[in-house]
């Protein structure tokens, strides 16, 4: 899964796409188009990872909540976890191996992290978040 630019005019447009390749395929194999998030208009961060299924979270639009995806796109809940500007890239990770085990959301805060020095385009802060996981 990951996110596509579609449209660059007149602005950045790319939505989560979930793509399949032939059993055993390589990496650089061509990938076929299974589902796109279509109503999506600027999300970014779509990584599918393994955690008690498997979830892809998003940004959400300027909605500004993280959309949780899985791995047939639908979208089942959202992370209560609020941000307040740009299109930070969550990652969300078990902190152990065991069933139920809190997790961390690693982002950033899109606050333009020493724009003096390195001007426009950091990321910010990075940030992250625990919670509790289900035991």
């Amino acid at each position: 899964m990951y996110a596509d630019v579609v449209r660059l005019s007149p602005e950045l447009e790319f939505r989560p796409v979930l793509a399949v390749s032939e059993a055993g395929a390589d990496l650089f194999d061509p990938m076929t188009v299974a589902a796109v998030d279509t109503a999506a208009r600027r999300t970014e961060g779509c990584v599918l990872r393994h955690a008690d299924g498997w979830w892809a979270p998003a940004t959400g639009d300027a909605v500004r909540v993280y959309k949780v995806y899985d791995r047939e796109l639908r979208r089942p809940g959202e992370l209560d976890a609020p941000y307040v500007s740009g299109g930070p890239h969550p990652q969300v990770l078990p902190v152990s191996s065991e069933p139920g085990a809190d997790r961390v959301m690693v982002t950033f805060g899109d606050d333009q992290y020493a724009q003096d020095v390195l001007g426009y385009g950091t990321e910010g802060r990075v940030l992250v978040m625990r919670a509790p996981g289900v035991r």
